[in-house]
């Protein structure tokens, strides 16, 4: 196989992961705020969604609270 199509293909598997990373966290999101309600949002406004970890600038300014 070519080195273009094995190019090809890795960028095709790549792209279709990060549409499922997509899909399935907003499917995921949806849920939680129907069971959480308000708790939910409360949480998702101030920690960013994919790397919960990951300094932002809510976060930074505030020193906010862990979530108990």
């Amino acid at each position: 196989m070519s080195q273009d199509g094995v190019q090809s293909k890795a960028l095709m598997i790549q792209s279709t992961g990060l549409i499922g990373i997509g899909i399935k966290t907003r499917l995921e999101e949806e849920f939680l705020r129907g069971e959480l309600g308000a708790a939910c949002d409360d949480y998702a406004s101030r920690v960013p969604m994919l790397v919960p970890f990951a300094p932002n600038s809510y976060s930074i300014r505030n020193k906010a609270p862990p979530i108990e």
